[in-house]
């Protein structure tokens, strides 16, 4: 049975991958991801078995992984099954390059001469944006497991 169609975004296409994957650019939870996986599977025939979500580091992008289920390909448990991958992309961050929320620069440097009692405090401050990152993630699991058809 053709799978949910959540996620909005666009169609991008089947540019091929290794192993017979596919890629596309889809929108889930407001962030631009790269989708890679088995061609059925992103066209929306078949359900994926298993979908797998990797967000990237502080400056790092999303095409830093997009390796990763070629490199994963030989895995026996994983063999033959229709994984498809998400990979997000965080967004553009002032002097960092890529953020899934903001980073204070200046507290960050202080943390090293900082008082044990500073210290403290500062690392148990929410920084701005991570709430809305939470939330924006929990969207973006909820898009993909319907996109991918669970």
């Amino acid at each position: 049975a053709p799978k949910g169609g959540g996620g909005g975004g666009g169609g991008g296409g089947g540019s091929s991958a290794a192993g017979g994957m596919a890629r596309a650019s889809k929108t889930f939870g407001g962030y631009d991801a790269l989708v890679i996986g088995p061609p059925s599977v992103l066209d929306g025939s078949e359900a994926a078995e298993l979908a797998v979500i990797v967000l990237h580091g502080l400056g790092a992008t999303k095409e830093d992984f997009a390796d990763l289920p070629r490199m994963l390909g030989g895995e026996q448990a994983l063999a033959g099954r229709r994984l498809v991958y998400v990979l997000p992309q965080a967004p553009p961050s002032p002097l960092l390059g890529a953020a899934w929320w903001q980073i204070n620069v200046a507290a960050f440097l202080a943390i090293s001469t900082a008082s044990p009692d500073s210290m403290a405090k500062m690392i148990r401050e929410e920084p701005v944006g991570l709430s809305q990152c939470r939330e924006k993630l929990q969207k973006l699991c909820a898009e993909v497991r319907a996109f991918a058809g669970g």
